[in-house]
C-alpha cells in the first residue's frame, strides 16, 4: 500500500484534487486527516488542508480498465490477459486481431508498453510487458542466438561486432545474455532510432547499458 500527502482549502477539496489527478475513485483509498487547515483571521494564519493518502486499489483490474480505455476506437478483436509476476506486470493480447498489435519489430508492442508502463508508474513499482503470438519469447530466442554467435566471432577475431539498431528491451536481452562470457564486453552507442549495441574483446570485463 502506497501512502502520500495532499493538500487543499479544506479537507474535502484536497481528497478530490488528488483522486482526480490519479484517476481514483473513493473506494480505491484509505484517508487520514493530519491537519484539517485553518482560513485563518482576516487572512492572515491561514493554513492549507493536510490528509494522508493511502491507495490500495486492484492493479490487474485497473490495468483491465486501462487497456480497454486506449483500445476502445480502434475496430479490432483482442483481449487481454493480465499477470502480476513480482514486479512484471505482463500482458498477453489474445484474439483474432492480435497479431495487428505487433507492429514491425514489435514496434506497437513497445509504444503500448511504454503507455502503460508512463500510466502506471505513479501507482506501482512495476515493469509491463506485452506480448502477442508468443512475439517476445520467439524475439528472445533470437536476440540470444544473435548475441552468442556474434560474441564467438568476437572471441576468434578479437575484433568488435557492431549489431544493428534497436530498442531498449532488445538491447537489454543481449547484455544480459552476454555477461557470463568472459573477456567480452558489451555497451550502447548512438543516439534515439540510431542506438545500438557494440560486442568487443577486453582483458577485463566491463559493461555499460
Amino acid at each position: 500500500m502506497q501512502e502520500f500527502e495532499a493538500t487543499g482549502n479544506t479537507v474535502d477539496e484536497a481528497i478530490k484534487i488528488f483522486l482526480e489527478e490519479n484517476n481514483l475513485k473513493h473506494k480505491d483509498i484509505e484517508v487520514t486527516i493530519i491537519d484539517s487547515g485553518s482560513k485563518g483571521i482576516l487572512g492572515f494564519n491561514k493554513r492549507l488542508a493536510k490528509v494522508l493518502i493511502r491507495k490500495n486499489f486492484d492493479l490487474i483490474a485497473y490495468t483491465e480498465k486501462l487497456f480497454q480505455k486506449i483500445i476502445s476506437s480502434i475496430d479490432l478483436k483482442v483481449d487481454a490477459i493480465i499477470k502480476l509476476d513480482n514486479k512484471d506486470l505482463n500482458i498477453e493480447l489474445v484474439g483474432e486481431d492480435a497479431r495487428f498489435f505487433i507492429g514491425k519489430h514489435g514496434c506497437i508492442l513497445d509504444a503500448f508498453s511504454q503507455i502503460l508502463n508512463s500510466a502506471l508508474k505513479k501507482f506501482n513499482n512495476v515493469k509491463v510487458i506485452i506480448d502477442a503470438e508468443n512475439y517476445r519469447l520467439k524475439q528472445r530466442e533470437m536476440l540470444e542466438h544473435l548475441a552468442i554467435t556474434s560474441a564467438k566471432k568476437v572471441e576468434r577475431s578479437h575484433v568488435k561486432c557492431i549489431l544493428k539498431p534497436m530498442s531498449s528491451y532488445e538491447r537489454l536481452i543481449v547484455h544480459k545474455t552476454l555477461q557470463s562470457f568472459p573477456n567480452i564486453i558489451t555497451y550502447s552507442e548512438g543516439e534515439n532510432q540510431n542506438r545500438h549495441i557494440v560486442i568487443d574483446w577486453q582483458d577485463s570485463k566491463k559493461q555499460t547499458a
